[in-house]
This record gives structure tokens, sequence and C-alpha cells, in this order.
């Protein structure tokens, strides 16, 4: 399983005409940029425009990267259930494919000062050697 077969799991929350950005995308963007130290919604934009034909490698976007506003939006309007059991899904299937009995996940809130979009929700997660 890819991250990618997780992340298809997750419904989407928007109306068909609201759609100029793929889901998938939005969400790969966010959980790459945020797992290379991006702390908010302008960060994940930045990061995007910067590393976007490494991001074409595995994802489409066909429409470029979305503006920040956009990124908040979508991520803030996901299910975080869902979300969440997509990962935990994805990892735990990394995990058991590695012969790991456990995985160290350590969460944290990024806050940006004086932002209008909310936090960012990432999490440190550690594989130790032997388990």
């Amino acid at each position: 399983m890819t991250i990618f077969n997780s992340i298809n799991e997750i419904p989407d929350p928007r109306c068909e005409t609201n759609k100029k950005h793929e889901l998938m995308d939005v969400i790969f963007l966010t959980f790459t940029a945020v797992l290379s130290g991006a702390s908010g919604w302008k960060a994940i934009q930045q990061f995007g425009e910067c590393q976007l034909p490494w991001l074409r490698q595995h994802s489409p976007f066909a429409n470029g990267i979305p503006k920040r506003h956009c990124i908040a939006n979508i991520i803030k309007a996901l299910d975080s259930q869902s979300l969440m059991s997509a990962l935990l899904s994805w990892i735990n299937e990394r995990r058991s494919s590695n012969g790991r009995k456990q995985i160290a996940i350590d969460g944290k809130t990024l806050h940006g000062r004086g932002s209008a979009y909310g936090a960012v929700q990432s999490s440190g997660i550690e594989c130790p050697e032997t388990a």
C-alpha cells in the first residue's frame, strides 16, 4: 500500500464546481511540506512552488500549486477522523511490512503568528531499529 492508496480513502468534502486542485495533490503537498519543516499555509505553498518538479514525479499537479488560502480551506474542510484513519492505515502497513512492532508518533501543532488560517497539525514519526 502506498500513501496514495491511503489518501484515496479520504472523502472529498468539496462540491464538484470547487475542484480546481485534486484532493490527492493538496494532501500530498501538505504532508510532504510539513514533514520537510513547513510551519504554516504560506510555507506549504512555497515548498510546493520550489519542489513542483519533484512533486510531479509522484502526482500530476495538473493545475500547479494551490494558493495558501486554498490549501487551508481544503485541509480544514477534511474530516479529521478520515484523515487520521488513512494515515494510520498507511503507517501500520509500512510498520508491519518492515517487521516492526511499534512506531512512536509525537504530535505537534504548528502555529503561525497572526495567521487567520489556523494551525497545521504535524507528527514526528520514529521507527526504532529494535522493536
